[in-house]
């Protein structure tokens, strides 16, 4: 969970932008949210076959202001069989990923 990402950001030293998109006028939310309902595959997978009906352009504006606007990593997660499957996929992330990361909190 976050605490285990906060984590990874103390080890590799990451400062990460937050709220990049924080404050967009109104056509820049309804590009945003028009890709976001394109990820399909994504959706289907987070949220099972019926996520249209739980992941609408209402409740993608509704997360959106509740965060205060978008723009840090997020890292979906959900319980691996086998759990060695999750711990690579975990070491990954803090291994490789985190590290090419690391840039993106200089240019905020």
């Amino acid at each position: 969970g976050v605490a285990e990402f906060r984590k990874m950001m103390a080890k590799h030293d990451i400062a990460l932008p937050q709220n990049v998109v924080a404050g967009i006028d109104s056509d820049k939310m309804e590009k945003m949210i028009d890709v976001a309902l394109i990820l399909e595959p994504l959706w289907e997978n987070a949220l099972g076959a019926d996520w249209r009906n739980q992941m609408t352009r209402e409740r993608i504006r509704e997360l959106y202001d509740h965060v205060g606007g978008f723009g840090v990593l997020l890292v979906m997660g959900h319980e691996w069989k086998p759990k060695e499957k999750w711990i690579r996929c975990m070491r990954l992330l803090v291994d490789e990923v985190m590290p090419r990361l690391k840039d993106l909190g200089n240019n905020a």
